[in-house]
């Protein structure tokens, strides 16, 4: 099983991944690239020519990891849609991966419990709130009762993931709308990728929770600053 990682790099602007600052950004991604050696052998960044300097130069677990470098320019995308670049991730692989983020570490025993075969792996099936702006998707198929979580998202079945990416390609554009909120995001990331999930009868495992931590959201030095230093590998 391959593990992935994404780190788009827009001049500098989100060097940080919403870790606050850089040095703790860096030594926060070196723990959650050391956690996921412990029981993966293959992990790979995707990333440009200068998130590769950065992260050679600032990461030193980087060096564990293979990276293949995007010129992200080639895609006519709203740079406001900070998540296509996962996007990009997910449509180039070609076997069965794992994509997670630098703000996860695995805990013993997250490998394990991989169902072989399984199409989707998950954080979870979360609950959502149906907002105006999944309107565009739901002419696919009924609104799903809970959506995937992309936290952590990766599986066995790669057509999904090319397919979803495809409509994304056409949905974040360049375009000239005056405002793009989070729930745009996640709509192509997890709103639509579920209800294709659901037209395909594909088979979803919701990982345990027990076995990985997700420092989600803003102010992660202040909220989880103290539990992310005493972590231990």
């Amino acid at each position: 099983m391959r593990i992935c990682y994404t780190y788009w790099i827009e001049k500098i602007e989100n060097i940080s991944c919403g870790f606050g600052f850089p040095s703790f950004f860096f030594e926060r991604a070196n723990k959650s690239i050391l956690t996921a050696a412990k029981q993966f052998r293959e992990i790979v960044i995707y990333t440009n020519e200068i998130g590769k300097d950065i992260l050679i130069n600032n990461v030193e677990a980087s060096r564990l990891c293979e990276f293949v470098v995007i010129d992200y320019d080639q895609y006519n995308f709203d740079k406001r849609y900070w998540n296509f670049p996962k996007l990009i991730t997910y449509s180039m692989q070609e076997k069965p991966f794992i994509h997670i983020d630098f703000d996860v570490f695995l805990r013993d025993g997250f490998a394990s419990q991989l169902i072989d075969g399984t199409d989707i792996y998950t954080e979870m099936m979360r609950e959502y709130e149906y907002v105006s702006n999944f309107d565009k998707f739901s002419e696919f198929g009924a609104k799903p009762k809970k959506i995937i979580c992309s936290g952590i998202l990766g599986g066995c079945n790669i057509d999904i993931f090319k397919t979803n990416f495809e409509i994304a390609k056409n949905v974040c554009k360049k375009n000239s709308k005056s405002k793009i909120v989070f729930e745009d995001l996640y709509a192509i990331e997890e709103y639509m990728f579920t209800i294709l999930a659901c037209l395909s009868n594909v088979t979803v495992q919701e990982l345990n929770p027990l076995r990985y931590l997700h420092f989600q959201g803003k102010n992660k030095e202040l909220r989880y600053g103290k539990m992310i230093k005493e972590f231990e590998i």
